[in-house]
């Protein structure tokens, strides 16, 4: 399937495919080769039988500089897709790829976030095709070991007058990512101007409401692109930034990702009886 790939696009690949995060053949998808790109090209899907187009998730082609040209079709929610984001767009025209991005990647620029770029692809191509998720895609579930009993709970061993140490001091030093804080204030500006309070977007919570006076113009600001994803260039619009509470703020950031919209209809779900 390789034979017109160098030896670097090879590597490159094999390192998407078989990495333990990578959602690129999991799932029930495949590799399949494609007659394009002179043979430099493969695509990942879901192959629907004789006579039946296939569904592509990913596309990947191998380029002469021993890089990769990885396109994916992606969540237009995730905001991952134009000027300043992770992906350029790879829409000419066929409305089937309004949804798909392109990047390119060397061995000297591979971020790890790429994994979590897949994953969303993933679930996005198996949504818009009807294929089944499982459950704990989407929220996070408790893996009983193997041979233990399905309805046994572990019980935590504690000491309830064990003493622990606190107040250490110690000198870290790290790189922080900088946020720019005019943004944030101008969308918390823009918001209050226009509705009158800062109501979470996800849950609707208003710290006014709550809380009174205290809570008047407080909120937290959420980045739809995450800020691990931006490079020193980038460049963020206030529609980018989502007025949120702490305690979805905290949510958003936990692992697996979501965006505003798809936590506020897992919060919905979780509240339908």
């Amino acid at each position: 399937m390789f034979e017109n790939w160098s030896e670097s696009s090879s590597l490159l690949f094999e390192r998407l495919q078989t990495d333990a995060r990578s959602e690129l053949c999991k799932h029930g998808a495949v590799v399949y080769q494609v007659n394009m790109n002179k043979g430099r090209e493969v695509r990942v899907g879901w192959i629907r039988g004789s006579g039946k187009s296939n569904i592509c998730m990913a596309r990947i082609v191998a380029k002469a500089n021993g890089s990769i040209d990885l396109y994916l079709h992606l969540d237009p929610n995730a905001d991952l897709i134009g000027e300043g984001k992770p992906f350029a767009s790879a829409f000419h025209g066929n409305e089937t790829d309004r949804d798909m991005g392109k990047r390119n990647f060397s061995e000297s620029d591979f971020p790890d976030a790429v994994f979590e770029w897949i994953a969303c692809a993933s679930k996005h191509s198996r949504r818009k095709h009807n294929i089944p998720i499982a459950p704990s895609e989407v929220t996070t579930s408790t893996v009983t070991p193997p041979g233990a009993a399905q309805t046994a709970k572990a019980v935590p061993q504690v000491n309830p007058d064990e003493e622990f140490r606190e107040g250490q001091r110690k000198l870290k030093i790290h790189h922080e990512i900088e946020r720019n804080a005019k943004a944030i204030r101008q969308k918390k500006a823009l918001v209050l101007a226009e509705t009158g309070c800062l109501q979470c977007d996800v849950c609707g919570f208003d710290f006014c409401d709550t809380y009174g006076e205290i809570g008047q113009g407080f909120a937290e600001c959420h980045h739809r692109t995450p800020i691990s994803m931006l490079s020193e260039e980038s460049t963020i619009t206030l529609d980018q930034l989502a007025i949120v509470c702490s305690n979805c703020h905290r949510m958003l950031h936990r692992s697996p990702y979501l965006t505003t919209e798809q936590l506020r209809d897992l919060l919905f779900e979780s509240e339908t009886p």
